[in-house]
């Protein structure tokens, strides 16, 4: 099946030769803090690599896994979830929360933080792209158009990034994240405009 990614070149890299450049690049979280370690041993006066490591600590520090990933998940599931005034407090408790989790309240939202968030839309659009486990979960199938599944990982950006913050007033807080995640998608996927104005309608 032909891949919606765009193709990239592997290459042979030197993590400390063009810091912080390499750092991002890396997928394994370990590695990476591990890395970050070894250069602020060097370099113990870099404040951006101390900010690296704030933020870091944030996006996997607080528990097991990738934070940023767990209240991702956590505001999607919201698009399914019934807005009832009842329940309007609770949930907006819970969507501030994912929210500061994301750190994108209470956080300045600085070029270090900036950079980590490109990498996690990156990371999570590469991923939707590649697996087969997001494809039947969403579809129900195994197969489904590259078309599709384009258009569906766009849907899901917008209604995290934008519909469902915007529904509790955190519409203009999640303006910078939101169009992180719109400029990986049209970086990353072909044909990615065409697929993105296509959802933004549909969530319309």
């Amino acid at each position: 099946m032909k891949s919606m990614l765009l193709k990239e070149e592997n290459v042979t890299i030197d993590l400390f030769q063009d810091w912080p450049k390499h750092y991002y690049e890396m997928e394994d979280s370990e590695k990476k803090y591990s890395c970050l370690l070894s250069y602020l041993q060097k370099y113990p006066d870099s404040a951006d690599d101390k900010r690296r490591e704030e933020i870091y600590l944030k996006r996997y520090g607080q528990q097991e896994g990738d934070g940023f990933m767990r209240a991702w998940m956590m505001l999607k599931m919201k698009e399914n979830e019934g807005r009832s005034f009842l329940l309007r407090k609770r949930q907006r408790k819970e969507v501030e929360s994912c929210l500061r989790n994301l750190c994108i309240l209470d956080e300045a939202c600085d070029h270090i933080l900036i950079a980590e968030w490109e990498v996690f839309a990156i990371q999570l659009i590469r991923n939707y792209a590649n697996s087969p486990v997001y494809r039947s979960a969403v579809f129900g199938m195994a197969n489904v158009g590259e078309k599709n599944i384009a258009k569906r990982i766009a849907h899901e950006i917008i209604e995290v990034t934008d519909v469902i913050p915007s529904s509790y007033g955190y519409g203009a807080e999640t303006e910078c994240f939101r169009n992180i995640f719109k400029n990986a998608y049209m970086t990353l996927i072909d044909n990615g405009e065409v697929y993105w104005c296509a959802a933004l309608e549909e969530c319309r």
